[in-house]
């Protein structure tokens, strides 16, 4: 039988563990039982009386003699993983906000222009937010559903218009001098004029 240094490892730990193995080797045997015996000898010698669930029993009854086992101890332990994984979110959650602001980039940058989409078209006026409502309502009343963000010294407004409906909405749109985007995404910022 050919054994190399590997597999005499595997087999030590093995006996050592209370497991049998026939193939290996009589000296890897004997070193691991006697290794084996030694171990379960000092932990005899050591052990509290009774074993050890005599000695956790005790502990137990002294914990609540005490008062200090609540009535979280009494709970199963497959409830304790819920909990460590509700304590990890609680902590995750504070660390994202507190670190959070403090990472660069982390603002979303509503200059970007996504995939397919419309870039913000900007429109310099005297009150943004005046004029972004007032092109909301135009473009409700002509059936276009609108939204109105502000954003800072910015208002938003961004509309999907239908294409039936663009001519009459680029007729809105002239005065500001911008129209209509990609399929028919309208996406404007109001900002002030300086």
């Amino acid at each position: 039988m050919n054994h190399n240094d590997d597999d005499d490892d595997d087999d030590w730990f093995e006996v050592l563990a209370g497991r049998a193995r026939p193939q290996a080797a009589p000296e890897t045997v004997q070193e691991a039982q006697l290794m084996r015996e030694a171990i379960l000898s000092m932990h005899a010698r050591t052990a509290p009386p009774g074993g050890e669930p005599a000695g956790l029993a005790r502990l137990s009854a002294r914990l609540a003699a005490e008062g200090l086992l609540g009535p979280a101890a009494a709970a199963s332990s497959s409830r304790r993983p819920w909990l460590a994984l509700a304590a990890m979110l609680v902590v995750s959650t504070g660390l994202l906000l507190l670190v959070g602001p403090l990472l660069p980039e982390t603002a979303r940058d509503y200059g970007e222009q996504l995939r397919g989409a419309s870039p913000a078209q900007q429109v310099l006026v005297d009150d943004p937010g005046r004029a972004a409502a007032a092109l909301t309502t135009q473009l409700t009343e002509l059936g276009v559903v609108a939204t109105k963000t502000g954003l800072g010294n910015a208002t938003r407004v961004e509309a999907f218009v239908p294409s039936h409906l663009e001519p009459q909405v680029n007729a809105l749109l002239r005065p500001y001098q911008v129209q209509v985007g990609n399929n028919g995404h309208l996406l404007l910022s109001f900002q002030a004029e300086r």
